[in-house]
């Protein structure tokens, strides 16, 4: 992420009040617990089950083929 994006988000958390600005582990990491946030950020993370792993990758093979 460019400061821009961090600036517009943070703009958009004040103009809309927001209490928190929710993220994704893997855009925390792009935008740095360094930053500076206008209000609390909460962190989640993504865990993905497969229901059929098995046709999911050959499913995936079929389309990179």
């Amino acid at each position: 992420y460019k400061e821009a994006d961090l600036a517009t988000i943070n703009q958009e958390a004040q103009m809309k009040r927001a209490s928190l600005i929710l993220t994704t582990e893997k855009d925390w990491v792009k935008t740095g617990a360094d930053s500076e946030w206008a209000v609390d950020v909460a962190v989640v993370g993504i865990d993905i089950q497969l229901d059929d792993p098995e046709g999911f990758f050959q499913f995936i093979d079929t389309k990179l083929g």
